[in-house]
């Protein structure tokens, strides 16, 4: 026997060493321990490859996940409740603007001239017909735009729809347009829940078009009951009932969330 193939021999722990540190990553044989399992050196090696590389497992989760997510870079909107049928609610809008001159209309103004203006700036932008119906809604406010929330659903089909009902409904007032004096005999009931009077005032008011917007906030803000809403309220003076009445649901809702936490806490004790 050769001297080499007396080290190989009497060495039998290195070679065995070697084969582990060259084939043992591409898992061509595992280093065998006493007991015939696998080597604490292939044990950390499988763990360390487990943590870098992701069970298969893992990985199928994370990928499967990801596919079902929604594309966040698509433009997104809030689905609201409003009268367009699906095929003007859902119509693709250009990037438009309102002409400067078109004002917005709330309900105290001459219906007929916010028609018309507004029906000349939209043939002069040359707008497809579910564009006129978007931006006609996009002038109303106050008032105005209580009347269309209520509007049934899917009720207005075309523009035609939209500017009869417009004009059903202002022309009629115009006949029966109360004193603003009347504003002051609007006032919360015995038993009456603040949430109710204020869908109340909202549509008494709608008749008194002499009324600025200053009186009726005044007005609202004055004939509520709630001590807690009035001190809310005068913190900070809306500029608009769209904003007044914004800032009352918010805060009944905050009243309604601090009185169920408080009947649980009362219950656990």
């Amino acid at each position: 026997m050769s001297t080499h193939e007396q080290q190989t021999t009497n060495n039998p722990t290195s070679a065995v060493r070697n084969t582990g540190g060259r084939n043992g990553p591409q898992g061509l044989e595992e280093p065998m321990s006493d007991e015939g399992t696998p080597s604490r050196t292939t044990s950390r090696y499988s763990e360390s490859e487990d943590s870098e590389g992701g069970h298969w497992k893992s990985k199928s989760r994370r990928h499967r996940s990801s596919t079902y997510e929604d594309d966040l870079s698509q433009p997104w909107t809030c689905e609201e409740r409003n009268p367009f049928t699906p095929r003007i609610r859902h119509f693709s809008l250009p990037r438009t603007r309102m002409p400067s001159h078109v004002k917005t209309y709330d309900g105290s103004g001459d219906p007929e001239d916010h028609l018309k203006l507004f029906q000349s700036a939209a043939k002069t932008e040359g707008w497809a017909m579910p564009t006129w119906c978007h931006m006609f809604n996009s002038t109303l406010t106050g008032n105005s735009r209580v009347w269309f929330d209520k509007l049934a659903k899917e009720s207005i089909d075309s523009y035609e729809d939209l500017r009869t009902t417009f004009r059903e409904n202002y022309l009629q007032q115009t006949k029966h347009i109360k004193d603003p004096v009347e504003i002051h005999h609007i006032k919360q009931r015995d038993g009456e829940s603040t949430e109710d009077f204020m869908e109340r005032y909202k549509a008494e008011v709608l008749d008194m078009k002499g009324a600025p917007e200053c009186m009726r906030i005044s007005r609202f803000m004055h004939e509520i009951t709630n001590p807690g809403l009035i001190k809310h309220l005068y913190e900070r003076i809306s500029r608009s009932m769209d904003e007044m009445y914004r800032m009352t649901t918010s805060f009944l809702q905050g009243e309604v969330v601090a009185l169920s936490h408080s009947r649980r806490k009362a219950s656990s004790l």
